[in-house]
């Protein structure tokens, strides 16, 4: 038999992880003992630690779950969690059968976690897409994930995958690994956030990231709340974070021959601008970058004796420690020699602001240079080869990937560089592409929000002549603010059929988004308090974790056995729902992509319970909200 693709995938899940042992919860039915074949399957059974925790006593569920993890080689417990679930609704007082069924729920996670840690282990849920398929928030097609690598579509993202990703306990930007993507087929109504600064086209249950006031304390001014509950607010504010602190911080002196792959020859030119303080390359660096060039010639010039070096040094006379003593004449005939040139080129006029403050950087390290009214001209094979790392062309312009690992207090100098070359007092313009994004990640690791508005190619004529300029982009850096408003009028409901979409990041759960050149930071999936650290059925709804029992072998008193919780003697899950697993799964897949067809077939009651059912157990597969 073929090996299942759970299995692979499980594999290499713990693989990424670290991690070589798995724990996971037996309750007697279907969903756990397909997990146990899969863990057993993908790890090896005397790596899997399957604990059987009731609170009633079922003897033939304890035997059945025991047979099944020995067949597999799987370690095996049991725990009555009675004692303890008792002690806590004594503790309480006041408890109904819900409140029951919640401390049961927790102490089972509890005791999970606690035998984790005991054997360096990842505890594995038994959950399937059935009753996880109410806690996906979405994104539409055209939301982008903004990476260190640029911008990523739904398509174009992959788990372990870098995302620009926003700290809740000291509001920083960080990277954060992206752990999935889910990806479903959507009809129905979306919700529009369309602002000045804001674009985004989210499910109504979408979890929005947003901002308490600027006078309260920086510490728990972030939470989460749900799109449509934002439709009863006036405004509120998403968040803009502090200043970042940086993947690594800057030698004090950059040494610039690091930067070079070629062998210093005698014609580098600067010699002495070997070594610069990191604030003035960074500077310079933007400056570059906006209206830098570099060009590699060739220059013809005569010799004064015209003679070669060897031949040089033994026609003068030497003493006995090396000194050189009397010189030799000139060459009667000139004699011309051609050198290479590594020359560097800023266009900064007289009258620009950038222009004085280059040569006082220049003059600081005491660099040959030579200057017209409209350009700054010096050579150096080693400034030479460090901004030829920035690209060339206009449009190939871009910030070397390493300099924006640097803290906010550093990436401050190359924003003033690139403000000061192709910027504004309203905002920064550049050809490149790749320039933009560099720019506006550099924004938001500075704490300032931005935006790209693309502006076309266009044509004018002046004194008769016809010019014409490429594609470019406007990068719109909001400066000295802490938060951007958002006027809830502008949100409005909008039909919407295609692709819906949203990533796994653990940790942070929210990430930097960017839809038609606009960016905010905002929630994403989250399963809230399953207690779990993978959930291999998540992709299963209930009536395929039966077919895939049965392709695995899982025993037929599990497949056969009514689903149930365990909260109280007899339940079952169908009976408690009031609807079976075969209507539902086809519901919930029907109100993926053509509700109106799951109503026909359905009926609008049994509709409406599914969706009511959904609606409150919501608050289970979200973030809480930090107040």
């Amino acid at each position: 038999m073929n090996e299942h693709p759970l299995v692979e995938k499980l594999r290499a899940y713990f693989r990424q992880s670290g991690k070589a042992k798995a724990v996971l919860g037996l309750s007697g039915g279907v969903d756990s003992a397909l997990v146990l074949k899969l863990c057993a399957d993908a790890l090896g059974g005397a790596n899997v630690y399957a604990y059987y925790l009731p609170y009633f006593e079922y003897p033939d569920d304890a035997r059945e779950t025991k047979a099944w993890a020995d067949a597999l080689g799987a370690n095996y417990e049991v725990y009555s969690i009675k004692k303890p679930v008792d002690a806590l609704c004594e503790a309480a007082g006041k408890w109904d059968s819900v409140a029951k069924g919640n401390f049961m729920a927790r102490t089972r996670m509890a005791l999970l976690y606690f035998h984790a840690r005991q054997h360096s282990a990842l505890v594995v849920g038994t959950g399937n897409k059935s009753e996880l398929k109410m806690g996906y928030f979405c994104y539409d097609e055209l939301t982008r994930a903004f990476t260190p690598k640029g911008l990523k579509a739904f398509n174009e993202l992959t788990a372990g995958d870098s995302v620009f990703s926003l700290n809740l306990n000291t509001n920083r930007l960080e990277e954060k690994a992206v752990a999935d993507i889910h990806v479903f087929d959507f009809d129905g109504e979306l919700l529009h956030f369309d602002g000045k600064r804001t674009d985004l086209l989210v499910t109504p249950n979408h979890r929005m990231l947003i901002q308490t006031r600027e006078d309260t304390p920086a510490e728990g001014r972030l939470h989460f709340i749900q799109a449509n509950e934002c439709l009863s607010r006036s405004k509120f504010c998403l968040p803009i974070p502090n200043p970042w602190s940086g993947n690594v911080a800057p030698p004090a002196q950059f040494d610039l021959s690091k930067f070079s792959t070629r062998r210093e020859s005698y014609n580098s030119g600067n010699r002495h601008l070997d070594r610069m303080d990191a604030n003035d390359l960074l500077y310079m660096l933007g400056l570059f970058i906006g209206d830098g060039c570099v060009y590699s010639g060739r220059v013809d010039a005569n010799l004064k004796t015209g003679l070669s070096r060897s031949e040089y040094l033994e026609s003068v006379h030497r003493d006995g420690v090396g000194r050189f003593g009397s010189a030799v004449l000139s060459a009667p005939v000139p004699v011309r020699r051609t050198y290479a040139t590594n020359e560097i080129f800023f266009a900064l006029p007289t009258a620009d602001r950038a222009r004085p403050k280059l040569l006082s950087i220049l003059d600081k390290y005491s660099a040959t240079y030579s200057k017209t009214e409209i350009v700054i001209r010096l050579n150096s094979k080693l400034l030479f080869d460090f901004f030829s790392l920035c690209g060339k062309g206009a449009k190939n312009k871009h910030v070397p990937r390493s300099f924006l690992d640097y803290p906010a207090e550093n990436l401050a100098h190359l924003f003033r560089g690139l403000m000061d070359s192709d910027g504004s007092t309203n905002g920064f313009y550049t050809a490149s592409p790749q320039l933009a994004l560099d720019f506006v990640e550099l924004c938001f690791k500075l704490g300032k929000h931005a935006s790209i508005k693309k502006r076309a190619a266009r044509q004018s004529v002046y004194e008769g002549k016809v010019i014409r300029s490429s594609e470019s982009f406007y990068i719109d850096p909001v400066q000295d603010i802490r938060q951007t408003h958002f006027y809830c009028e502008n949100i409005r409901k909008v039909p919407y059929t295609g692709k819906v979409w949203c990533p796994d990041v653990p940790g942070n759960h929210n990430l930097l988004v960017e839809r038609n050149g606009k960016f905010a930071f905002c929630g994403n999936t989250k399963y809230g308090d399953g207690g779990v650290d993978v959930l291999p059925l998540g992709s299963l709804y209930k009536t395929e974790v039966w077919k895939a029992a049965r392709q695995l072998g899982v025993p037929n008193y599990f497949i056969e056995k009514a689903p149930s919780a365990g909260l109280w003697e007899g339940q079952t899950d169908e009976q408690e729902m009031g609807i079976s697993y075969k209507e539902l799964d086809e519901i919930l897949q029907l109100l993926e992509s053509k509700p109106n067809a799951a109503v026909r077939k359905f009926g609008d009651e049994k509709v409406k319970l599914v969706l009511e059912r959904m609606r409150v157990g919501e608050h289970k597969l979200k973030m809480p909200p930090v107040l």
